[in-house]
């Protein structure tokens, strides 16, 4: 199975093939050109058979979803319905997608327990245990913004 992966931030989408555990083909696409460029990028990756996203800006989801259909790629998107890893946060839909992602590769991949930080647009902090998973965690501001202050 080869995975087209997209990582939708706040400022840039970086993508990705993945076929097993190995990623390959990496890019980046800053996130206002995305719609345009989506289409042609898939292009790119015709190889792929799935496509996987996880989006912090939830108005593009309509579009990725309609062009992954398009392309003909069976589509996987995280949310707290879909996770295949147990959630212990007391509102599981204000959890964003990328915190979910990266609570799952690290519950594959990683010794557990673990804390993952994640460093964007915003800097993020999550906690996946073995035994309950995904367990919340904090955002701060990310580096350009700390750096600005």
């Amino acid at each position: 199975m080869t995975t087209l992966c997209l990582d939708i931030g706040n400022t840039t989408t970086h993508l990705g093939v993945v076929q097993g555990v190995v990623s390959a083909r990496e890019n980046r696409i800053p996130t206002a050109r995305l719609p345009e460029q989506l289409a042609t990028t898939l292009q790119d990756y015709a190889d792929a058979t799935h496509l996987s996203f996880c989006s912090v800006v939830p108005l593009l989801n309509p579009s990725v979803t309609e062009a992954t259909e398009a392309a003909g790629l069976r589509l996987f998107n995280p949310n707290p319905d879909t996770c295949p890893i147990p959630i212990d946060y007391p509102n599981p839909e204000e959890i964003g997608q990328d915190r979910l992602a990266n609570a799952v590769a690290a519950s594959a991949h990683a010794r557990l327990p673990t804390i993952i930080i994640d460093m964007g647009t915003a800097t993020t902090f999550d906690i996946v245990t073995e035994e309950n998973g995904y367990e919340g965690g904090v955002i701060a501001a990310g580096l350009s913004l700390m750096r600005e202050y």
